[in-house]
C-alpha cells in the first residue's frame, strides 16, 4: 500500500504509517495484540547477542530482509503492555542529496582525503539518508576504501569505483 511504518503495539490492532498518517492494517481484523505477538513475530530474526541485549536493556535494532518484500529496519522494545516494534521500509535506491532539499554543496565533504563525519538531528529527520547520499557519490566518483560503522546497516551499498565495507554494531 506504499507505506513506510508498520507500529506492532500491545493493545492496539498493527497499524501502517501511509503519506503521514496512521492508518489500521487492513485484513488484521482490528484486533489488538496481544503483550508477546511483535516478539513472538520478530525473534526469530534475532541472533542470540541481540536476544541478550533486547533481555538486558529492552530494546534492540537490526534490519532484516523478508524476500521480494525487501528490507526493514526494526526497532523492538519493551512497553508498559509488552513487546512493541517500529518497522520501518529502507528503500532501495540511494537518493541524491537535491533529491532530500540538501545543497549540493555538501558534496565538499567528499573531497577530503582523510576524516570522520558526523551528521545530528532528531529521529527521522533524515541522517542515514543524507550520510548515504554521500557514500553513494564516493563510491561512484572516486577510488577510496570507506568504511561505515552502523547499527543496523540500513542502506546497502554495492561497491562502485571505491571499496565500501559497511560495518554492523552489534
Amino acid at each position: 500500500r506504499g507505506g513506510t511504518d508498520l507500529l506492532l503495539v500491545p493493545g492496539s490492532a498493527p497499524v501502517l504509517r501511509l503519506h503521514g498518517a496512521l492508518e489500521p492494517v487492513a485484513g488484521a481484523g482490528g484486533a489488538p495484540l496481544g503483550p508477546s505477538e511483535a516478539f513472538d513475530l520478530l525473534s526469530p530474526s534475532l541472533s542470540s547477542d541481540r536476544r541478550r541485549r533486547y533481555a538486558s536493556e529492552g530494546a534492540v535494532d537490526l534490519s532484516v530482509r523478508i524476500g521480494a518484500l525487501g528490507r526493514f529496519r526494526v526497532n523492538l522494545h519493551r512497553t508498559r503492555r509488552g513487546t512493541a516494534a517500529a518497522i520501518r521500509v529502507l528503500p532501495k535506491r540511494i537518493p541524491p542529496l537535491s533529491e532530500l532539499g540538501l545543497p549540493e554543496s555538501l558534496y565538499d565533504l567528499t573531497k577530503a582525503a582523510r576524516g570522520l563525519v558526523l551528521v545530528t538531528g532528531a529521529t527521522g529527520s533524515g541522517k542515514t539518508t543524507t550520510l548515504a547520499a554521500l557514500v553513494d557519490r564516493v563510491n561512484r566518483t572516486s577510488r577510496r576504501h570507506v568504511v561505515t560503522i552502523e547499527d543496523p546497516v540500513e542502506y546497502e551499498h554495492a561497491h562502485g569505483t571505491s571499496v565500501v565495507e559497511q560495518v554492523e554494531v552489534g
